[in-house]
């Protein structure tokens, strides 16, 4: 099993365990992040979820999940950003649900 698959099993387990998503959620890989693990989670709720990996070596800027998700919250009802749903401090790093 590779690092993305066992990474994702487990945040899911961890998930499902806490009741933030049921077992019946599909998880599908998005493409394009620099340094974070991106899903889109399709089961009673359409969702990204944004898990931040702890690197030094982000080529662009910072990873501040806790700013960005204060950022979601600001503009929420603005029809500009995506709507928040949860931000989590998990065993596998910060996670930000929208």
């Amino acid at each position: 099993m590779n690092f993305d698959n066992e990474i994702k099993n487990q945040l899911q387990n961890y998930l499902i365990m806490r009741g933030v998503i049921s077992n019946k959620t599909v998880w599908h890989a998005q493409t394009g992040g620099q340094t974070n693990k991106v899903w889109r989670l399709m089961g009673e709720k359409d969702l990204i979820c944004k898990l931040y990996l702890e690197t030094k070596t982000n080529p662009l800027f910072n990873n501040t999940p806790e700013a960005e998700y204060r950022c979601l919250l600001w503009l929420d009802g603005s029809d500009i950003a995506p709507k928040p749903y949860k931000y989590l401090k998990t065993p596998f790093g910060d996670v930000l649900l929208f």
